[in-house]
């Protein structure tokens, strides 16, 4: 398995780099926008871990960009930005995941493994979350709405599934969620409910 490691600091790809070829990958790494454009164009991996800017420029369009030129493999994003919105847009943009700043070696690999691996149907997805949820397991439940925002981005289920996860504790950050889900289903009826639920109870 190919994986293409794209950023700006020559440390943070030296120790991707490492990490991951312990784990039998092999890497090829690139500093640039530019260089991150022309490796994809000529050469075949399974996987693109990249910092979400590069050499100062936002690499959304360039994945979006790659996605229209019929580019498939999976595209995992390192960002320090990472609101409901703005992992939205880049999931519309053609991103499968995201991992938040500071994150841990095992985070990485949870995200290769899981962006690399057979996807499950998003209704199967769905139907273990609220069992997960339902049975208290918060942890597990979280586990399967990242897969379904990583296996299936441009659907509202994984959204909708972070926002219940989080609604008891900060039902702001949750309602961010739902909106966001509404942005690949204006009429996904789940996330309208929940809405409406939390802005009865601001009255």
């Amino acid at each position: 398995m190919r994986i293409l490691i794209a950023d700006e600091e020559q440390n943070v790809r030296m120790n991707l780099k490492r990490l991951l070829e312990k784990q039998g990958y092999e890497c090829v790494t690139v500093a640039s926008d530019r260089e991150m454009r022309e490796i994809l164009e000529s050469q075949d991996f399974d996987l693109v871990l990249t910092e979400m800017k590069l050499t100062g420029h936002d690499v959304i369009e360039l994945i979006k960009n790659l996605r229209e030129s019929g580019l498939k493999v999976p595209i995992v994003v390192v960002t320090a930005y990472g609101t409901p919105e703005n992992i939205a847009n880049a999931m519309k943009a053609g991103v499968s995941d995201y991992v938040s700043k500071p994150f841990s070696p095992e985070e990485i690999l949870s995200k290769v493994e899981s962006n690399i691996r057979k996807k499950d149907t998003p209704d199967k997805l769905l139907r273990n979350f609220q069992k997960y949820l339902a049975q208290g397991k918060r942890s597990a439940a979280e586990d399967l709405a990242r897969a379904l925002i990583s296996n299936y981005p441009s659907r509202p289920e994984g959204y909708y599934c972070m926002g219940m996860l989080i609604e008891g504790t900060n039902p702001l950050v949750a309602s961010k969620f739902y909106r966001a889900s509404l942005i690949f289903d204006e009429k996904y009826e789940p996330s309208r409910k929940r809405l409406e639920t939390l802005e009865e109870g601001k009255r």
